[in-house]
């Protein structure tokens, strides 16, 4: 195996935890405006769907950071 296998590796995966960060951003600006598409929506269902999704930012950054990658 080449000692450059594991930058790689590395790369691939802060690629995949960047795109993932990216998509939560939007998923939470979309939960964040209010714009009828969900006219029926519960805003106490809404906000724990949020917290759900904050969470999962954070677990992104924390995997960001794990891998070396500290560009927010």
């Amino acid at each position: 195996m080449s000692p450059y296998s594991n930058q790689l590796v590395d790369l691939l995966e802060i690629y995949h935890a960047r795109s993932l960060r990216d998509r939560l951003r939007r998923e939470l600006a979309r939960l964040d405006s209010d714009d009828g598409v969900l006219p029926g929506s519960d805003p106490q269902r809404r906000a724990e769907i949020r917290e759900f999704y904050a969470a999962m930012l954070a677990t992104s950054h924390g995997l960001l950071f794990s891998l070396g990658d500290d560009a927010r």
